[in-house]
């Protein structure tokens, strides 16, 4: 690099999800248009060297980055994402906390940005996580972590060297409240309590704007994923993985024709029975999950909230029965859409959250 050449600046507003990590990025010049948004499945898995140079010998490819990442870290290598599940069968990692997978999903979507920004291997980056309340102490070890291996860390382009320069960290659901507060008057912010619900695919949150001041209530694993998880216990040999899609796609009112792909035999007569076998597990086992989560809801959310943000994609999934469950108060995604042009991904409201982060982080950055 010449002497005369700036280091490149970049933003990172990222969100490692147990349905997929979730990331908004763009070169440091504070302009929210020029900003785009990428998408990694969640799973992760530990792989020997010899896989890597596998990997490295194949060299026919016209993956995109966020298909084929890998990265090593202190002499151990993790696919991440498509190449993680595709061809590793790796896991979503759900047991482990989120902190613990979150700093090789970072590493994973920096080296990704340097691929689709055409960066070189060194660079200045300002990153905004977001993490479920209940894991929210552990923001330090997180910043200390990634500040340290991105430094130094290997990708299938080499070794790369990023220094972090600004970290924020954001409880679940505050980039939500921070584009509500952008559509709202003061007036309606300063002077009343909302209460504001994330559920997402593990961790179901509360936080409470008591007169604007954010504060934490409560945080548990009422995500999504106990509801797929009854229903592979309830349906014939079916896989979380292929459960998601096929249950989000069919929607609350379970549309079977959303639900063809699952079934396996071949047999015309049996078809039937094996959809009608599934549409009952996936209602009797959603119903139980919405009446343990409405009653944790019941006890978490304070009457005196006159208004209940709901967001993320379990939230949209929910919709119907939590309009009825709290048909006076309810608010969606907090009035908010993400605009067209960042969501090529076809994430919706699902993306909302790091939308907000990245807009503050855009605002007072660098």
């Amino acid at each position: 690099m010449a002497q005369n050449e700036e280091t490149p600046k970049v933003m990172l507003a990222l969100d490692t999800g147990g349905e997929g990590t979730k990331f908004i990025y763009a070169n440091a010049n504070n302009q929210i248009e020029s900003a785009a948004s990428c998408y990694m499945e969640p799973q992760m898995v530990k792989l020997p060297h010899s896989a890597i140079a596998q990997l490295q010998g194949n060299k026919i490819s016209v993956a995109l980055p966020e298909n084929m990442c890998w990265i090593g870290v202190d002499r151990e290598f993790y696919a991440v994402g498509y190449l993680a599940c595709s061809r590793f069968q790796g896991s979503k990692c759900l047991s482990k906390s989120k902190v613990e997978t979150a700093i090789y999903k970072a590493l994973a979507a920096i080296w990704v940005i340097k691929r689709k920004l055409k960066l070189g291997a060194k660079f200045t980056l300002d990153v905004a996580v977001v993490l479920p309340p209940c894991e929210l102490s552990d923001k330090s070890y997180f910043e200390e972590q990634l500040r340290q291996q991105a430094k130094q860390f290997i990708t299938p382009d080499g070794e790369m060297s990023v220094d972090i320069n600004k970290f924020l960290c954001f409880p679940e659901g505050a980039g939500t409240f921070l584009l509500y507060k952008g559509q709202s008057s003061a007036v309606q912010i300063h002077q009343e309590d909302i209460a504001l619900v994330m559920l997402g695919y593990r961790n179901a949150s509360v936080l409470v704007s008591r007169r604007g001041l954010l504060d934490i209530v409560a945080s548990s694993e009422l995500g999504m994923y106990q509801a797929i998880n009854q229903i592979v216990k309830r349906s014939s040999n079916q896989s979380e993985n292929r459960l998601v899609s096929a249950v989000a796609k069919a929607g609350w009112d379970v549309k079977q024709e959303s639900l063809i792909e699952l079934v396996k035999t071949t047999n015309p007569n049996r078809k039937s029975y094996e959809l009608d076998l599934l549409t009952t597990a996936i209602t009797e086992s959603r119903l139980e999950y919405f009446f343990q989560l409405k009653t944790w809801l019941d006890e978490m959310i304070p009457k005196e909230a006159n208004l209940i943000i709901f967001c993320g994609g379990t939230a949209e999934y929910l919709r119907q029965p939590l309009k009825k469950a709290f048909p006076e108060r309810c608010l969606f995604h907090g009035g908010v859409k993400i605009p067209s042009q960042l969501d090529t991904g076809g994430l919706g409201c699902r993306l909302l959250d790091i939308y907000g982060v990245y807009t503050f982080l855009s605002q007072h950055s660098l």
